[in-house]
């Protein structure tokens, strides 16, 4: 089955991924915000994590990649990324190793075992998945590791790219690709999803107007954002 953007869209807004605040928060990256970006809403059930999943292996599918397994930067998207290697285990007939990075390192026993739970080897040609990019810090941090132990990642798959210019003023695709040679593939971003959340759920007047707001930010946003 195929990667659709409108239907993945349509299934974050109805499955809560993609809401909004009544006031204001502050992210990571300093700047306040109207809306957000939870995929933890996907947990709630496991039907529903494994749809997310199965939409993870497809869009990769979709754009030829052949990945051995999944790797998800730990915590946020890990049971996407062991239910992508599920899929691909019944897709291709091959052993897919259930190994999922650590979000620290274990300073003790074996070195093999230091920055993954489960086995890593050189033969290793992983994705690995965000589930939220802003500033791309997340994944760099383990694009960097797996540079590391020998195991580069084909991609970087976000699960939605918020479109935020970095405090240096480079997107993450520009990071990611320009500083690193590891592609950045965005299954949706803000742009799309963002104003099919306004149309469902029709948020009040003040939140619209402080999201109109936050959007005519061109320093801040990548891309023009109409709601």
């Amino acid at each position: 089955m195929r990667f659709n953007l409108d239907n993945y869209n349509q299934f974050l807004v109805e499955n809560g991924v993609v809401g909004f605040y009544e006031d204001p928060i502050r992210l990571r990256s300093g700047g306040l915000t109207f809306w957000y970006a939870n995929f933890r809403a996907l947990l709630k059930d496991s039907d529903v994590t494994d749809e997310a999943a199965e939409c993870v292996y497809n869009f990769v599918a979709d754009r030829g990649l052949k990945p051995t397994n999944f790797f998800a930067v730990p915590e946020g998207p890990r049971e996407f990324a062991s239910g992508a290697n599920r899929i691909l285990r019944i897709q291709t007939g091959v052993v897919v190793p259930a190994t999922s990075l650590r979000a620290g390192y274990k300073t003790h026993g074996s070195p093999l075992d230091r920055y993954s739970v489960g086995p890593v080897v050189a033969s290793m040609k992983p994705v690995l998945i965000e589930d939220v990019t802003t500033t791309g810090n997340s994944s760099t941090e383990f694009v960097m590791l797996m540079q590391e132990l020998g195991i580069p990642p084909l991609a970087v798959v976000s699960m939605l790219n918020r479109q935020e210019r970095r405090n240096d003023g480079r997107t993450v695709k520009e990071l990611l690709e320009g500083s690193y040679n590891v592609a950045y593939l965005p299954m949706t971003a803000a742009e799309t999803v963002v104003p099919i959340a306004v149309g469902v759920l029709n948020p009040k007047g003040s939140i619209l107007e402080g999201l109109r707001k936050e959007f005519t930010d061109r320093e801040r946003y990548t891309a023009e954002i109409k709601v």
